[in-house]
């Protein structure tokens, strides 16, 4: 079949409340780290946001929060 399709991750450092979503960000962590397919409370690394565009910059349940 070829290559596979990965799904993104999203991988934060246990203690923060920032996700990145690229292994070339400079913040991506290599150890101690959460990795989910979502990411959870925080917010989005803005390098990462910036290398893919394609992602929302707020969550629908940020936009709760707000309203």
């Amino acid at each position: 079949m070829g290559i596979e399709r990965r799904k993104k991750l999203y991988r934060r450092e246990r203690g923060t409340d920032v996700w990145h979503l690229s292994p070339e960000c400079q913040g991506w962590p290599g150890w101690n780290f959460v990795e989910r397919l979502a990411p959870g409370a925080g917010v989005v690394c803005p390098e990462c946001l910036a290398s893919h565009p394609e992602i929302p910059k707020r969550r629908k349940a940020d936009l709760k929060k707000t309203r």
